[in-house]
């Protein structure tokens, strides 16, 4: 400011107070436009309580004077380094000190002021030393992804338009139905005409339609349908899932007549004696009143 009236001082809060809030008090010293008629009025009608230190007592105010002598240092400093030279103007070295000051942690809390005020951490030119998180994350996932693709299949890809095969998870014995690509949605979904039904189809339940399935790696994640023990045994190979047939008579020995009918002798096993796990419950009929 080229002039400190009270009018300015005001004005330069009002900038402040706009993007910082309104505090609760304000300390400064006794200075003429800083305990006029006009500023005072000018605080109470934005609620702010106004604290003056006593007159020729710096000590009072010991946390603004103390800011300053560190400013004043700082800036002796820069000259003397200088040769006396001013070679950047009195703005530029304000803001490298206003920079270095906000993001050196304060010997009492333990942060910067810019954490303090800001909640995060100002990126200086020494964070360029420091391994940044989101690039961190970065790489570590392409590293993810990179390990995962090298197990995965080849991708396959459909066009619009395309016939293909389409995994049927209804049940049932029939595993693949023809389906129609309409449209590509991602690199690994497609929107597919199942019959009369519009779907979203991931490409790994999707195989070409000219494919043979029974030799596409798809197949091995199939859930069959179990079928009874003694139903499995009666299957045909080669013959279609679900046929029945008449097992086989078993092979007459040497010693015996055709005319004769063979009877197999069930053999019986002398199962050894358990003992039993749980004492025997006894059962006493019920009482009954009888009126």
């Amino acid at each position: 400011m080229t002039s400190i009236t009270s009018h300015n001082t005001i004005e330069i809060l009002r900038r402040l107070f706009s993007s910082y809030g309104l505090p609760e008090e304000l300390v400064s010293d006794n200075g003429p436009q800083l305990v006029s008629q006009e500023f005072r009025q000018s605080l109470e009608l934005n609620g702010i309580r106004h604290t003056a230190v006593p007159a020729y007592h710096p000590a009072s105010n010991g946390a603004a004077e103390r800011s300053v002598q560190i400013l004043k240092r700082s800036l002796m400093k820069n000259v003397l380094e200088a040769d006396g030279k001013a070679t950047l103007p009195l703005s530029h070295r304000l803001a490298n000190f206003l920079i270095m000051y906000r993001s050196t942690p304060h010997t009492v809390t333990g942060c910067t002021p810019a954490e303090l005020f800001l909640k995060r951490q100002i990126r200086t030119r020494f964070s360029l030393l420091k391994p940044e998180l989101a690039q961190h994350i970065k790489q570590g996932q392409f590293k993810q992804k990179r390990h995962h693709d090298r197990r995965a299949p080849f991708l396959r890809v459909f066009s619009e338009g395309e016939t293909v095969r389409v995994r049927n998870f209804r049940g049932g014995f029939v595993k693949w139905t023809c389906g129609t690509v309409l449209k590509e949605l991602g690199s690994v979904t497609y929107r597919i005409q199942d019959g009369q039904r519009t779907r979203t189809i991931h490409v790994d339940h999707m195989l070409p339609w000219k494919q043979d399935v029974e030799k596409s790696p798809v197949m091995s994640s199939q859930v069959l349908v179990e079928e009874p023990e003694e139903i499995r045994d009666c299957v045909v190979p080669g013959s279609p899932r679900g046929t029945l047939t008449a097992s086989p008579l078993p092979a007459e020995s040497p010693g015996q007549t055709t005319g004769e009918p063979s009877v197999s002798t069930p053999k019986t096993t002398q199962s050894p004696s358990a003992e039993r796990r749980y004492p025997v419950r006894h059962r006493v009929p019920p009482k009954r009143l009888n009126l």
